[in-house]
């Protein structure tokens, strides 16, 4: 707040393990990690807003800001002046960064584009002073927490594996080896980019996370074991499967 740095990055959605991921990736860019992170009552955070500033925090954020030790602070319900120079910013951002809508391929072309306009910002003069938002960031800088390594940007999902050794996340399937068939027990790791896929507490599978909708994503390495014992039997006879 002192300096006015700033980080921005886009994500596909919402969801908790992009709200992780975004506070490591800042807390990269930024070297450090601030004490204290002023919120509103979003959900991926907040799971029950109690009286005057108490909150019950969801358990998997307290977990991961209990990791990079920063206390959280909410806003009042609609109070958004309360994080007001956070608004700012983030007019500010759209304004000068998005305004006209940038040309890009991809989310990872826009988020490098973004990071190079974080970087020219640091060359904007903090309001009401002679100072560079850059300058007052080497100040600022040396009050941050260090980082003592990296908590998995993960939201965690309980699951089964069904009978073609799938296992259901969101609107789309993934495979697992087919000796885990059946299990009631699997533990899906979703991060912003890819899945991983727990069975009694080893990651047994690993997919690249797909945002279509209805996909059966499989790897054949998967049912090697089954189409030695079985030489008709294919994963292929489900229908729509993608390798």
């Amino acid at each position: 707040m002192y300096s006015r740095k700033i980080f921005v990055k886009v994500f596909q959605h919402q969801r908790q393990e992009a709200l992780f991921q975004g506070h490591a990736d800042a807390f990269d860019y930024f070297g450090g990690v601030p004490k204290t992170i002023v919120y509103d009552n979003m959900k991926t955070a907040v799971k029950k807003v109690l009286e005057g500033t108490k909150r019950e925090e969801q358990g998997y954020f307290i977990q991961f800001r209990s990791y990079y030790l920063f206390d959280a602070q909410f806003c009042a319900p609609a109070k958004g002046n309360e994080k007001g120079q956070v608004e700012k910013l983030v007019q500010t951002a759209r304004a000068q960064f998005l305004v006209p809508v940038p040309q890009v391929s991809d989310l990872q072309v826009l988020n490098h584009y973004l990071l190079e306009q974080c970087d020219a910002y640091e060359e904007t003069y903090v309001p009401k002073t002679k100072e560079q938002v850059g300058e007052r960031f080497l100040q600022e800088k040396q009050q941050l927490l260090p980082i003592i390594g990296t908590h998995p940007c993960a939201r965690k999902v309980r699951a089964s594996v069904n009978s073609l050794s799938l296992v259901n996340f969101e609107t789309n399937a993934y495979s697992v080896p087919t000796r885990y068939a059946g299990r009631k027990d699997a533990q899906i790791n979703a991060y912003v980019n890819h899945i991983e896929i727990n069975i009694d507490g080893n990651c047994v599978a690993k997919h690249e996370r797909s945002y279509e909708k209805l996909q059966e994503i499989f790897e054949v390495d998967h049912y090697l074991d089954e189409l030695e014992r079985k030489p008709k039997y294919h994963p292929a006879c489900a229908p729509s499967s993608k390798s």
